[in-house]
């Protein structure tokens, strides 16, 4: 699945969906790392909550020694998350269960009970890690593709159609050239190339400007597509 959007719409629906729970949430790292702001929720009323702790990232390291899974039971929830516990208290949170990616905390799930009013505890746990788990690689893989096709697009809109030249065709003759290939990007950047390569192919001693901007117009009219243009002088 592509698109964080997606991932995590996708996400509480299943969670929901297949364990019939009332209070769920999801919450993501910031990229300060500061704090876990809430980003996709069924019944918690509180949609600006947010968590911060200090001592998460090793209180999972000592309790992953022990054991299986890193979940946070609510009577720990006042030494993860102190002076925030009722926060969660009230919005009927039980259980909290981290999402990993190589031990770094990148996201919380949020539970209330199960479906028979019961405390989500032993193979639940460990199954809802894993999903956790998995979730957050999803959730990483898509933060870095987004950051990677907001470069490449970067790249591509600095790549113009801006062109210019100065062609020597003997001591005392030199073509100057100014021109504009219309829109940005690749394209614009490709048929500028193109462009340079007849120009300078076209300028010769024994070619006035018309005879060479007639040669050049007819080929590019050929390989260029209609909807495109240049602007030389």
């Amino acid at each position: 699945m592509v698109g964080l959007e997606n991932i995590l719409d996708s996400t509480r629906d299943t969670l929901v969906e297949a364990l019939m729970i009332k209070h769920f949430g999801i919450m993501i790292r910031e990229q300060d790392k500061k704090s876990f702001v809430l980003v996709r929720s069924i019944g918690i009323e509180n949609k600006k909550i947010a968590l911060q702790s200090a001592g998460l990232q090793k209180f999972i390291l000592n309790k992953t020694l022990v054991e299986k899974s890193a979940v946070i039971d609510r009577e720990e929830f006042a030494t993860v998350f102190p002076g925030q516990e009722e926060l969660l208290f009230t919005e009927n949170i039980y259980s909290i269960i981290p999402m990993l990616i190589k031990s770094e905390v990148v996201g919380l799930f949020l539970f209330g009970l199960k479906h028979s009013g019961a405390l989500f505890a032993g193979k639940d746990l460990e199954l809802l890690s894993a999903a956790a788990n998995q979730t957050a690689i999803s959730i990483e893989n898509a933060r870095l593709y987004l950051m990677e096709a907001q470069k490449l697009k970067i790249s591509a809109m600095q790549v113009g159609g801006d062109y210019f030249d100065l062609i020597p065709v003997s001591d005392k003759k030199l073509f100057v050239i100014v021109g504009d290939v219309s829109g940005k990007g690749l394209s614009a950047s490709l048929y500028m190339a193109k462009l340079q390569t007849m120009m300078q192919l076209y300028c010769t001693a024994n070619m006035s400007p018309k005879e060479i901007l007639t040669q050049v117009n007819k080929k590019l009219y050929i390989e260029m597509e209609k909807n495109w243009f240049v602007t030389l002088t």
